[in-house]
C-alpha cells in the first residue's frame, strides 16, 4: 500500500509491487482489504491524478491476476473504475493529462466485461448504460461525455455502431460549437470529445466492410463524414471512399 500511496515519487519500488500483485497466488486473503481500499481511496482522492493512477493500476493487478477470485467484490471494485472514466474533475487543474486515466480506466471495464460476461450476462449491459447516460445526460460535463465515449468505443465496434453512430452527428456538432467557446479550458474538453468520437468512428470501420453496412448506416456515415469531414477518409474501406466521395 505504501509503494502504491508514494507512485509517484518512488516509481521503481511502484513497478515491483504492481508486477508481484498481477501473479502473486497468495494474495486472496487480502483481496476483499485491497477491494476496500481502492474503492475508499477513489471517492476520498478525486483531484489526486497521479494516485487515482495508481489505484487503478492496483485495480488492473487485481483484475488479471489469474490466481484470484474477484466475483464477490466486483460490487467496490467497478464503481471506483467508473468513476475514474466517468467522474467530472479527477485532478486539481484541468490541464492536467486526466485523459490517460479515464482511457485506462474505460480499459479496465473492458477486461471486465470480457473476465466475468459468463457469470454475469447482465453485466456488460449495465456498463454500456452507464456510459450511454453519461454520454446523453442534460448539461452534463464534457470531461464526463470523453469518458462515456471512449468507455463506449473500447467495448466494440457493435456497441459503438448501436450507442454512438445513431447520435455521433449530433455530437460532433455540439463539441464543434464548443471548441469555439471563449473559456479555454471548454474548448481543450470540447476537441478531446471530438478526437474521441473520430476515434470512435475509425474503430467502427476498421472492424467493418462494405458487406455490412446496409442503407440506414451508409446514410449515417455520409452524416459523420459532413461533419467530421476529411479526417474520416483514412479510416473508412477502400470501397466506401470510391463510391461515396470519388
Amino acid at each position: 500500500i505504501a509503494a502504491v500511496e508514494d507512485g509517484s515519487v518512488n516509481k521503481s519500488a511502484a513497478e515491483n509491487v504492481f508486477a508481484s500483485l498481477s501473479i502473486d497466488p497468495g494474495l486472496q486473503f487480502l483481496v476483499p482489504y485491497l477491494t476496500k481500499y481502492v474503492s475508499e481511496q477513489v471517492q476520498s482522492n478525486l483531484e489526486n491524478l497521479s494516485f487515482l493512477f495508481s489505484l487503478m493500476r492496483l485495480s488492473k493487478c487485481l483484475i488479471v491476476n489469474p490466481n484470484l477470485n474477484n466475483e464477490l467484490y466486483l460490487h467496490q471494485l467497478l464503481p471506483a473504475v467508473l468513476t475514474c472514466v466517468l467522474s467530472k474533475k479527477l485532478c486539481r487543474k484541468g490541464f492536467e493529462d486526466h485523459w490517460s486515466l479515464r482511457v485506462f480506466a474505460a480499459d479496465l471495464t473492458k477486461i471486465v466485461c470480457a473476465q466475468y460476461a459468463e457469470s454475469y450476462t447482465v453485466l456488460q449491459r449495465r456498463i454500456i448504460k452507464t456510459f450511454y447516460d453519461a454520454l446523453n445526460k442534460k448539461k452534463q460535463a464534457m470531461t464526463s461525455q470523453y469518458g462515456a465515449i471512449v468507455g463506449l468505443t473500447v467495448l466494440g465496434p457493435l456497441t459503438i455502431k448501436s450507442y454512438l453512430l445513431p447520435s455521433m452527428t449530433k455530437h460532433v456538432r455540439v463539441f464543434r460549437k464548443a471548441s469555439s467557446a471563449k473559456n479555454e479550458e471548454k474548448r481543450f474538453e470540447a476537441h478531446y470529445c471530438l478526437s474521441a468520437l473520430l476515434h470512435a468512428f475509425g474503430i467502427y470501420f476498421k472492424y467493418t466492410t462494405e458487406r455490412d453496412i446496409d442503407n440506414e448506416e451508409r446514410d449515417l456515415m455520409l452524416q459523420v463524414h459532413e461533419e467530421l469531414g476529411e479526417k474520416t477518409v483514412p479510416w473508412c474501406p477502400t470501397e466506401y471512399i470510391v463510391d461515396t466521395f470519388v
